[in-house]
């Protein structure tokens, strides 16, 4: 239940709507304590603003941190998965490409195979046309 709080306080003070309200609330300030009080409780350095801005800093700082820290192991594990995708692919990569390795060799040695059958029947095809010539009619 605190990570969760802590993890929200830290999204929300890494919006745009946080700064928006720091702006506004630094503003307010400015003109409550120039121009419109008449004994302003912190006058012109503000130095007032200026420690609540730093405490306010100095608490949000390990939230924002811890927000990072989450974010980057969230990162981590979508790269996790991202790896095993590519060495899932690259697997099944090279055993398409073993599998077409192989089946090349089986076509050249079916080729290989044709051919000595080709020169085979065209060595006996020659052989009995000179057997045909050779014998008298």
């Amino acid at each position: 239940m605190g990570k969760k709080i802590l993890e929200t306080i830290g999204r929300f003070r890494g919006s745009l709507w946080f700064t928006w309200f720091l702006s506004a609330f630094c503003a307010v300030w400015i003109v409550l304590n120039s121009y419109i009080l008449i004994n302003p409780f912190d006058p012109y350095p503000y130095d007032l603003l200026v420690l609540i801005l730093s405490v306010e800093a100095s608490v949000m700082m390990p939230l924002i941190m811890l927000a990072s820290s989450k974010e980057a192991e969230k990162d981590r594990q979508i790269m996790a998965k991202i790896l095993d995708k590519v060495i899932e692919v690259l697997e099944n990569m090279k055993s398409d490409f073993s599998f077409e390795t192989q089946s090349r060799k089986d076509l050249q040695d079916i080729e290989i195979k044709l051919d000595k059958l080709i020169n085979l029947w065209y060595n006996k095809d020659i052989e009995s046309k000179s057997n045909d010539q050779q014998k008298p009619s």
